[in-house]
């Protein structure tokens, strides 16, 4: 069960990641389903995620990583992370991963808008980055809900299940967040 949560939404809250909470983030990095979007081809084994998770908590990190739990539950349905911040451009990657039975339910767009805002109004970041899969048009939909514009497509960067795929890559604005 996740701690308490840091940030609360309309539908979702945000809860940091915690040491017993490996095994879902492990599940999750691993399911053929859902680490294509946001994680590497290589397998997350015990000690991959620990290390993970040790990075995430030291004191000087910028990086933060958040189950989300649905308001109707006490048991997480992904998880949010902002990574790859870039001080003084002011600059970060989100990335997000929701269970493949959980998709389709909002939990996604409910969870990056908590992000997004927090990487904003209180990391006080310029510019928030991420990814999709040229051909997930249901992550590009979320995305945009959101408030994520599409920036380019990168030819042929991602290599899943044999094959070269193309990415898209969005980003926010700290000035265009509150039009969003």
């Amino acid at each position: 069960m996740p701690g308490p949560a840091f940030r609360h939404g309309a539908s979702v809250a945000l809860c940091p990641v915690e040491e017993e909470d490996l095994a879902f983030c492990k599940r999750l990095r691993n399911d053929p389903d859902t680490r294509w979007e946001q994680f590497a081809a290589t397998p997350t084994n015990d000690q991959s995620i620990e290390e993970w998770f040790e990075e995430l908590s030291k004191p000087d990190t910028e990086a933060a990583s958040f189950l989300v739990v649905p308001d109707e539950s006490d048991e997480p349905v992904g998880y949010v992370e902002l990574s790859g911040v870039e001080r003084p451009a002011s600059h970060a990657t989100v990335d997000y991963c929701i269970a493949p039975d959980e998709q389709g339910n909002g939990y996604a767009v409910a969870a990056l808008d908590l992000l997004v805002d927090y990487a904003i109004a209180e990391r006080r970041l310029h510019r928030v980055r991420t990814t999709a899969l040229a051909d997930d048009s249901e992550a590009h939909e979320a995305l945009e809900v959101v408030g994520f514009v599409e920036e380019e497509t990168r030819r042929e960067e991602r290599y899943v299940d044999g094959a070269h795929r193309d990415v898209v890559s969005y980003a926010v604005l700290e000035p265009e967040w509150g039009d969003a």
